[in-house]
């Protein structure tokens, strides 16, 4: 995985998650109004617009949701790339060679990959 796609995963999870946090927060000043009023001390207050609270919450909320899912696939992706890349069977820890025991020799090809993945 390049930096660029692990930058554009977590752009698009937090542009998805805040989309999505700004509809439910929407929905619910729509159809609930009550429901911001009644959380917020100056709810009653006639300056006072759910929409707006709804609207504002669900873009924050749905955000930082997004930020932090997408950091984890990102993590979880790398750390899988990193442990399960063809590469691993290249370079396998140096412990597990006996010495002076090169990786290729007297080893057929389509075992070499079997042997040192673990």
């Amino acid at each position: 995985m390049t930096i660029f796609r692990g930058f554009l995963i977590i752009v698009l999870s937090c542009v998805a998650f805040a989309g999505a946090g700004v509809a439910i927060g929407y929905g619910l000043a729509v159809f609930a109004p009550s429901y911001y009023r009644s959380i917020f001390v100056h709810g009653r207050e006639p300056g006072f617009d759910p929409m707006v609270v709804g609207i504002g919450l669900g873009l924050t909320q749905g955000a930082v949701c997004g930020l932090i899912v997408g950091c984890v696939v990102v993590l979880a992706t790398a750390w899988y790339n990193a442990r399960y890349s063809p590469r691993a069977a290249e370079f396998p820890p140096s412990f597990s060679q006996p010495s002076g025991f090169r990786q290729n020799d007297q080893i057929p090809e389509a075992e070499q990959g079997r042997i040192f993945r673990g």
